[in-house]
């Protein structure tokens, strides 16, 4: 059964990055061509839409499950990236590990949204709500921005009921990267008691 869920969650994931390499511009296609907005607004959720979240949370659990946390990074705004190294976002992650969380049935659930899809005038596009697992149900906020031909993740949220992960909640060991003071060298001068001896006061001819 393992097996079968892996294969699902790579087909989903090959599927989905397929077509957001080539329809990456349908995505709030009307709210691209439309004039500049100056308030939030609602957007149909739509194929797209559908294949953006699941391509997110399917990337966000295979980065879970392996612990190789590059794939959750290469989805992200290089600014959250910067904020959010593989180590911080293993330590973000690590209740969820230790819970062995695994939310691969996104592959095939339909997402369950709690209000629709959102765009604000500064181009973020807001998608949040739940997704059913056999074990519990997975809660999610992202956001992302469309700086070129892609949208990537700006900000997220995962909750399964009992903890609740956020991008924003940098965790210690990014900080500690920050403060840390700059690192002294701990060479020690080589000292040594053995002297070239002297030459001799006089040198034979030859």
């Amino acid at each position: 059964m393992a097996g079968r869920s892996n294969r699902f969650a790579w087909l989903g994931v090959g599927y989905a990055l397929v077509v957001l390499a080539t329809c990456g511009g349908m995505v709030t296609a009307a709210a691209q061509s439309a004039e500049p907005a100056t308030v939030e607004r609602r957007l149909p959720f739509g194929p797209a839409e559908a294949i953006l979240l699941r391509s997110t949370l399917i990337g966000t659990n295979l980065s879970n499950a392996t612990g190789e946390y590059a794939l959750l990074r290469g989805l992200m705004t290089p600014e959250t990236a910067a904020v959010l190294p593989v180590e911080a976002l293993a330590t973000l992650f690590a209740p969820w590990r230790a819970k062995q969380r695994d939310f691969g049935f996104a592959a095939i659930a339909d997402a369950e949204l709690s209000e629709p899809p959102s765009l604000s005038p500064d181009g973020e596009l807001r998608l949040a709500g739940e997704v059913p697992t056999p074990s519990f149900k997975l809660a999610f906020e992202l956001v992302y921005v469309k700086p070129s031909s892609r949208w990537l993740l700006k900000r997220f949220s995962f909750g399964d009921g009992t903890i609740t992960i956020r991008s924003t909640d940098v965790p210690a060991v990014t900080q500690a990267r920050k403060t840390a003071p700059p690192v002294r060298s701990l060479a020690v001068p080589v000292t040594t008691t053995d002297r070239i001896p002297p030459l001799p006061p006089t040198r034979p001819w030859y």
